[in-house]
């Protein structure tokens, strides 16, 4: 009869881990998801975001930086005219 017992109680304790992994992953499952669910609104809006871009005006802007940015990348302070750039180096 104790051995009976203590196999009932080894088995118990055995499925009371299991039911406690379980759970665990459980958990996880739903950290995920609620994880996934936040990113797919972010993804969302973001989508939005870029469905909602007028390209002409996004082309034209960028267009319109590029030669300032060209400058600075050459060296060129924004308040420094090119032509004296040019004398400096010459």
């Amino acid at each position: 009869m104790n051995a009976s017992l203590g196999a009932l109680d080894t088995a118990i304790s055995h499925v009371a881990d299991e039911h406690a992994k379980i759970g665990l992953s459980g958990g996880r499952l739903d950290r995920i998801g609620d994880s996934l669910a936040a990113r797919g609104i972010t993804l969302k809006d973001e989508r939005s975001v870029v469905e909602d871009t007028n390209l002409e005006e996004a082309i034209a802007q960028l267009h319109a930086q590029e030669p300032d940015a060209a400058g600075r990348a050459g060296g060129l302070r924004e308040d420094q005219p090119p032509d004296l750039t040019f004398n400096i180096l010459s």
